[in-house]
């Protein structure tokens, strides 16, 4: 009952917004009663929480594996890019969901609960360039720009411009690099 609670408040979350899904169209989705969903959950938000967190541990576990291989610091940039985009292909639903709410105004308590994922994967990925003498010192920005191509190319996944390929993270680097060097000295 729960997964299935998750997979329709992920879809519906996914399709219209977080915002715009209240608890009674969660309810009639799931074919549950209100008193159900508070008793798996709590409450819309925690059920939101919930779909965060552990989609969110799926990825983070991934990359925390890819950002401490030993291996040089374009090939770990590759693997990490290559494993993001496969993670949004394999999970468009809870990935335009996570970049919806990455995007929210701060304000909104939903963007407090996504930017606690997206903090941690700042923080795996930001070992990366803490590694390389030239990008240590900006290392947050280093990061943080380089999640935005990987998001940008994401965004291109889940809008079908393209479909995932490995080559594409071999693409990304390429151009994200280019930018990087010129200005890492």
């Amino acid at each position: 009952m729960k997964k299935s609670i998750l997979s329709k408040a992920t879809h519906l979350f996914s399709e219209q917004g977080y915002d715009s899904v209240g608890v009674n169209e969660i309810v009639v989705q799931c074919g549950i009663t209100k008193p159900t969903l508070y008793y798996y959950f709590g409450s819309k938000e925690n059920l939101l929480k919930t779909i965060i967190t552990g989609n969110g541990e799926t990825l983070r576990t991934k990359l925390r594996e890819k950002c401490a291989a030993q291996t040089e610091f374009e090939k770990k940039l590759i693997s990490v890019a290559d494993e993001y985009l496969r993670f949004t292909s394999e999970n468009r639903e809870f990935f335009r969901l996570y970049l919806s709410l990455i995007f929210t105004p701060p304000s909104n308590r939903s963007f407090e609960i996504a930017k606690l994922e997206a903090e941690a994967i700042q923080s795996f990925i930001e070992t990366i360039f803490d590694g390389e003498p030239n990008y240590r010192d900006k290392k947050s920005f280093f990061t943080a720009t380089f999640i935005g191509q990987v998001n940008m190319f994401s965004t291109l996944i889940l809008n079908n411009y393209i479909s995932y390929s490995k080559t594409y993270a071999q693409t990304l680097i390429t151009m994200y690099l280019n930018g990087a060097r010129s200005i890492a000295k």
